[in-house]
C-alpha cells in the first residue's frame, strides 16, 4: 500500500499553482510586448497609410477633372467648328431675338455661350494697360447708341479701373460710368450689356452694381453703373 503525505501533497499542489501562474504572467508580459510593438508599428505606419489614401484619393480627382476638362475642350472644339460661316445668322438671331430656327441645333441650344465666346476679346494694349479706344468705341458707340443718332444717356464721366482677377482667376477690367439717364434709356442700356453683341467691338461685360431709384422711374436720374469687362490674355 502506498500511503500518501497530505502535507506533500498539499505542497506539490501549491507548487503546480506556482508554476501555472509564472507561465501565465510569462505568456501576458509576451503578449504585451508583442502588443506594444504591434502598436507601435501601427502608430508609425498609419501617417504613410493616410498620406497614401489622400495621394490617391487626390489623383483620383485630378483624373475626373481631367476627364472634364478633356470633354469640355472636345465640346468646346466642336462647337468653335460649328460656328464657322454661322457668324451673321448667330449676329441675327441675338441682336434681334428672332430666327433662332435658322441655326443648327448645337448651336441654338448653346447660344448663351456662343455670345460669351463671340464677346471675349483681347482687351491688353501693346503701348497702355489696356485698349482704351476699344472700350470707349463699346460703350460709346453700341451701349449708349440709340440707332437713331442720339444717345440713350448722357455720360458725365468714365473711369477705368485697374485690371483685377475674380475667383476664378478670370481677368477683367472695373468700368464706372456715371451718366444721366431716364428708364427707358437705362434699360435699352442694359439690354446691350447683356443681351446683345457688338461685331466691331466686342467685349464681354458682367453688371458689378447700379444704384437707380426705381421709385422715382419716371425722371431722369443721374447713374453709377460699374461694369466688369472680361478679356482673355
Amino acid at each position: 500500500m502506498v500511503s500518501i503525505n497530505p502535507a506533500q501533497s498539499v505542497d506539490n499542489s501549491f507548487q503546480n499553482y506556482r508554476l501555472v501562474a509564472i507561465k501565465y504572467r510569462i505568456y501576458s508580459a509576451v503578449l504585451l510586448v508583442g502588443l506594444y510593438f504591434l502598436w507601435t508599428y501601427i502608430d508609425a505606419i498609419l501617417p504613410e497609410y493616410e498620406a497614401l489614401n489622400v495621394t490617391a484619393a487626390t489623383a483620383d480627382e485630378t483624373l475626373m477633372n481631367l476627364d472634364k476638362e478633356i470633354s469640355q475642350a472636345r465640346l468646346d472644339d466642336s462647337m468653335v467648328t460649328s460656328l464657322s460661316g454661322k457668324t451673321a445668322d448667330i449676329l441675327t438671331v441675338v441682336n434681334s431675338q428672332t430666327g433662332c430656327s435658322i441655326l443648327p441645333k448645337n448651336i441654338s441650344t448653346n447660344l448663351n455661350t456662343i455670345k460669351s465666346y463671340m464677346l471675349l476679346s483681347d482687351l491688353e494694349s501693346e503701348k497702355m494697360k489696356y485698349d482704351e479706344k476699344k472700350i470707349l468705341a463699346n460703350i460709346n458707340e453700341f451701349l449708349l447708341n440709340d440707332g437713331r443718332g442720339g444717345k440713350y444717356a448722357d455720360i458725365t464721366s468714365i473711369s477705368i479701373g485697374e485690371k483685377k482677377q475674380d475667383k476664378a482667376k478670370n481677368n477683367f477690367i472695373p468700368i464706372t460710368i456715371l451718366m444721366s439717364v431716364d428708364y427707358r434709356g437705362l434699360s435699352q442700356i442694359l439690354d446691350a450689356v447683356e443681351n446683345k453683341i457688338n461685331p466691331d467691338f466686342p467685349i464681354l461685360y458682367t453688371i458689378e452694381s447700379i444704384n437707380y431709384d426705381l421709385v422715382n422711374d419716371q425722371q431722369t436720374q443721374d447713374v453709377t453703373m460699374v461694369l466688369n469687362a472680361y478679356y482673355y490674355k
